[in-house]
């Protein structure tokens, strides 16, 4: 996993923060994990099963803490700049009731990569439930895995995943941050949606807003009566999204060409083991965004051009790039009539290895 990071806060508190090991991003190769959680700490959630949206488990331990002051509120960030430990940075969560009338707001502050940021909306009657959740980010991006929310009486909670913005037409990047477990019992990591106030790198949305309850107590009537996207509102500009979902999607522009990237971007290599990750789609789907990757089937996603190519598996594989986890370098590799071209692609800053 990646580094955790938490802050906890109310309006008028003081941001804290912690900082726990990072067992997912090693310095050497990955290797083979499972995890079998218990069922009992498991809540349903909605997330992607072999390319569908279903009923994933959702591990309790990723929702927030109740909190008597009212609703609380846990933002994930799933990728982010590592060097500056800069995930992203969340302007304000927007707390309202069944009737979507506004109960309070909770601030925001930075989260780090992989790292959470907990929030309690301070609500002048405590006791009413915020069964819709809004989340404004700042100018700096965030790519958000999960939203959980946990009522007052911890009697009714519900999580957003990266999932449902994927699904409905956000742009996106993998993720290693193991949320629950699938039907199979292997672990659900879902995508990581990307939320940016200024736009200036082609991502569209700056805020979103969700119905807890149905992707809480009512996920299976959401996915039986396709309502998976019905639920959510995503908005251009960052602040209160007054809005209720009401089933019609926000459409945006798809780039025809890859869009620039964030610097610290271009510094990183993601090499993931984790079999539900494929380079392929990575680099083929239109909404994809994020530091190059390089897949368990050995396929290599240049994210700049959206380009792929395989790795090298031997000295006389042709056309494909050698990857030196030494040097952290990428080079181009072709057969010629009387020699063997290798060109440096390349050189990252660091390369990080996530483990299934």
């Amino acid at each position: 996993m990646c580094r955790e990071i938490s802050f906890n806060l109310t309006l008028d508190s003081t941001t804290q923060q912690s900082h726990q090991s990072d067992q997912n991003n090693s310095a050497v190769p990955p290797t083979q994990q499972q995890h079998q959680p218990n069922s009992f700490n498991m809540a349903e959630a909605i997330g992607i099963i072999s390319g569908v949206l279903g009923i994933v488990s959702f591990l309790q331990s990723n929702f927030p803490a109740q909190d008597p002051k009212g609703a609380k509120v846990q933002v994930k960030a799933g990728l982010g700049d590592k060097n500056s430990n800069l995930g992203g940075d969340i302007d304000n969560i927007y707390g309202y009731d069944y009737n979507n009338a506004y109960l309070g707001s909770a601030g925001g502050g930075s989260v780090g990569e992989g790292g959470v940021l907990e929030l309690t909306i301070d609500q002048k009657v405590p006791g009413v439930q915020a069964d819709y959740v809004a989340v404004s980010n700042t100018d700096i991006g965030t790519c958000i895995a999960w939203i959980s929310v946990k009522q007052y009486d911890g009697q009714s909670q519900g999580a957003w995943t990266g999932d449902i913005g994927y699904n409905c037409g956000q742009h996106w990047y993998y993720g290693n941050q193991k949320a629950g477990t699938l039907p199979d019992g292997s672990d659900y990591r879902p995508y990581c949606a990307w939320l940016d106030g200024n736009h200036d790198q082609d991502r569209p949305s700056a805020a979103l807003k969700f119905q807890v309850s149905a992707y809480g107590d009512h996920a299976k009537d959401t996915i039986a009566n396709d309502h998976a996207c019905d639920a959510t509102i995503f908005q251009y500009d960052e602040g209160k999204v007054d809005g209720q979902p009401s089933g019609k999607r926000t459409t945006h522009k798809v780039a025809t060409s890859p869009p620039a990237r964030y610097p610290w971007m271009e510094s990183v290599l993601i090499h993931s083991n984790v079999t539900q990750h494929d380079a392929a789609h990575m680099c083929n789907h239109p909404k994809s965004y994020g530091p190059d990757f390089v897949d368990s089937n050995g396929m290599y996603c240049d994210m700049d051009t959206k380009t792929l190519t395989p790795v090298c598996k031997n000295d006389t594989d042709d056309k494909c790039v050698h990857l030196d986890h030494n040097t952290k370098t990428v080079t181009k590799r072709s057969f010629g009539v009387k020699r063997t071209d290798e060109a440096v692609h390349k050189t990252f800053e660091s390369i990080e290895y996530w483990q299934e």
